[in-house]
């Protein structure tokens, strides 16, 4: 149950909200506990410490009251998460896109913010207040010090369907965790680290520092303003980079700024690194729509995933979700283990092709588990259905129902990546793991 000065302070909150007087002029914005000065770029919140104590295993920096996650955060805000999104917009941020494991989108998404806990240190009113970075306040345990001061990525929560059955609501105002500044990758948070880290990679890793630690119920005041962009250009920079091979099969990618602006680089992956490396300096993100040529050889996608797979390693680098019809990354070198049966964790389904004089068709094979009545090994049932076009494949499927969202396909070393696509686009939409071997 929320302690009573939530209740105080919120009631107290609407009545200065509504007495906003003209006299402040459109360059300021005033929501319940919290404030937004467009000519100063800060937006300023009202919020209390949760007393959360030293090393103890910390997931937010700062939620909301209605939250419920008090004993893994910093700090309670009582200003609501979507005032807070409204305020960061009207101080000319805008907000980006977080992440969604399930649309294949694995990096937040947007500009960043500064996010500073603020508070009287001293009794005597004449001393100025203290400052302290969110991410001082959490210890990578790890590393053995706290969190990289990159600042966090406006990426503004999902919006989810009501409760009611009628449209959608703003995720971290109505959903738990109601987080407002999130220590991993969240969906529905308003504010998320600026890399990769699912809850589960970090959960054991990061803890309360020591040297920042409140009271419970202690008055702070966060403080949020963008990060300074001294070229004056966004952090998040668009490219599509575009993969084929050359005429002795090596990959050779084409880096062009988005969309169809200038390009940047050609060459294999040390070229465009290079060229990404530079973004890296101007303090750029750049986000990267990749697209494989259609002619692309089967054979060729390993190599060409390979060369990916170090591309996205470096830390400037965001990969977007595939366009329509393409495949994740990752589908093109996928772990070689996956190919034997017995040490794959799970049995997704299968899709085989049978290539004959003027004809191709599809196999899809529902690979269930067993074990062998003597020996107690293990072994596969297969089912198989034979598809003669994308069509077919596609109702094969849907006649199986969807069994795990995960294809193994075994595809031809010849068949060009176009022909691979044209059996493989129209099953994505139930299963957009795909992992492609040359057969």
């Amino acid at each position: 149950m929320e302690p009573n000065w939530v209740h105080l302070m919120t009631l107290i909150g609407w009545m200065i909200a509504a007495a906003a007087t003209a006299s402040d002029g459109p360059e300021v914005l005033e929501l319940p506990f919290v404030r937004a000065d467009r000519a100063a770029r800060e937006v300023r919140v009202v919020a209390r410490a949760t007393g959360i104590e030293a090393k103890t295993l910390c997931e937010f920096f700062l939620i909301a009251t209605n939250s419920g996650h008090d004993y893994e955060a910093i700090a309670v805000s009582l200003a609501r998460p979507g005032d807070i999104h409204r305020a960061l917009e009207h101080i000319g941020l805008p907000a980006g896109r977080p992440v969604d494991p399930k649309q294949l989108r694995f990096w937040p998404r947007g500009e960043r913010v500064i996010a500073e806990f603020e508070w009287c240190a001293s009794t005597n009113p004449a001393s100025p207040p203290r400052r302290v970075r969110f991410e001082d306040t959490l210890l990578d345990t790890r590393m053995g010090r706290p969190l990289p001061a990159d600042g966090l990525v406006f990426v503004g929560s999902a919006r989810v369907p009501a409760a009611n059955g009628t449209g959608t609501v703003y995720a971290a105002d109505e959903v738990e965790p109601n987080s407002i500044a999130s220590a991993f990758n969240l969906e529905t948070t308003v504010l998320d680290i600026p890399r990769r880290g699912s809850q589960s990679a970090l959960y054991d890793y990061q803890v309360v520092n020591p040297d920042h630690v409140w009271t419970a119920g202690a008055p702070l005041t966060v403080v949020l303003r963008p990060e300074p962009r001294p070229t004056g250009e966004p952090r998040v920079a668009d490219f599509n980079l575009t993969a084929a091979t050359t005429h002795n099969g090596s990959p050779v990618f084409r880096l062009v700024r988005a969309p169809g602006q200038a390009q940047e680089a050609e060459g294999g992956a040390e070229a465009i690194l290079a060229a990404i490396e530079a973004i890296a300096r101007a303090g750029r993100d750049a986000h990267l729509t990749i697209v494989v040529a259609p002619r692309t050889s089967v054979s060729a996608l390993r190599p060409i995933g390979e060369a990916l797979g170090r591309i996205a390693e470096h830390p400037a680098v965001r990969i977007e979700p595939p366009p329509a019809g393409q495949l994740y990354y990752r589908a093109l070198a996928p772990d070689p283990s996956l190919r034997n049966r017995a040490e794959r964790p799970s049995q997704p389904w299968e899709i085989r092709f049978e290539i004959g004089e003027g004809s191709r068709a599809a196999v899809l094979i529902k690979v269930e588990p067993t074990r062998d009545l003597i020996t107690d090994a293990p072994t596969y049932h297969e089912t198989r259905r034979r598809a003669g076009s994308p069509t077919a494949l596609r109702a094969a499927l849907d006649e199986w129902g969807p069994g795990l969202p995960v294809l193994v396909v075994f595809a031809p070393p010849a068949m060009t990546f176009g022909e691979l696509l044209e059996w493989i686009a129209p099953l994505q939409t139930t299963h957009p793991v795909v992992h492609v071997f040359a057969d």
